[in-house]
């Protein structure tokens, strides 16, 4: 299990939360590749993440492949992870964990997961993405997603040159908290990104690689999948 710090800033994020990351020197959080099946790839994509007064803010840099990035949908709690995306999973201690996914059109996805039996009946989902949700447990417990949940997160996002940028910000009463984490608290959680236009070539071929690579912070199981909360990345809070 990754294990990694997460600051605890005296000041609000829910504005400029990249700017006010960057100038405190928040440190990077650089995602890989952790399963073998996508080790040809070698896109570049980092977050930087600290808890405010008000929220948890998060700038991602991403590597834009090929000079293109594919985005197909444009409305909020839509399927957004069957584009190039970016995720958030976040849980903060109980059986519950928060899921913030989005593209570069800014289109969110997020939700609450929860031991429960299946996902809404009017999903229609591709076989591998029904695999993970059949496989996907969390206290022993298939996991439910509550599509419904209103986090009231805010998403900006911006192409400029070669990068893919974004900030996101979280507000305490989505995690159902009032405040920020104590010093030394410590949540499980993961950072992933699926990069549909990024599919690099196998060494010594030319023909592309014929699926999406998963970039994350999931450590510890050869199952390729993000929703697996027993292998998430611990993240403990420190004044900074």
């Amino acid at each position: 299990m990754r294990n990694y710090e997460v600051p605890v800033l005296p000041i609000t994020l829910a504005r400029n939360t990249d700017r006010k990351l960057t100038d405190r020197d928040v440190p990077g959080i650089e995602l890989e590749y952790p399963w073998p099946k996508y080790e040809p790839r070698t896109l570049f994509t980092v977050a930087f993440m600290a808890a405010g007064t008000d929220g948890l803010g998060i700038s991602f840099c991403a590597e834009v492949p090929h000079d293109r990035i594919t985005a197909q949908h444009t409305e909020p709690k839509s399927r957004v992870f069957e584009d190039d995306c970016m995720e958030l999973f976040i849980r903060t201690g109980n059986d519950t964990y928060y899921g913030f996914e989005f593209n570069p059109k800014g289109a969110l996805l997020d939700y609450r997961a929860c031991p429960g039996e299946t996902v809404p009946a009017d999903w229609q989902l591709t076989t591998e993405q029904t695999e993970a949700v059949v496989h996907a447990t969390i206290a022993e417990k298939p996991i439910a997603f509550d599509y419904s949940y209103q986090t009231g997160a805010v998403i900006t996002t911006e192409i400029e040159d070669e990068f893919w940028y974004t900030e996101l910000f979280i507000p305490w009463s989505a995690l159902h908290r009032t405040e920020p984490p104590a010093e030394g608290e410590t949540w499980t959680g993961t950072i992933n990104r699926i990069d549909i236009t990024g599919t690099a070539r196998r060494a010594g071929s030319k023909k592309s690689a014929p699926h999406a690579g998963y970039q994350s912070l999931i450590s510890g199981t050869d199952w390729a999948q993000f929703h697996q909360p027993d292998y998430f990345a611990r993240f403990t809070f420190k004044p900074f």
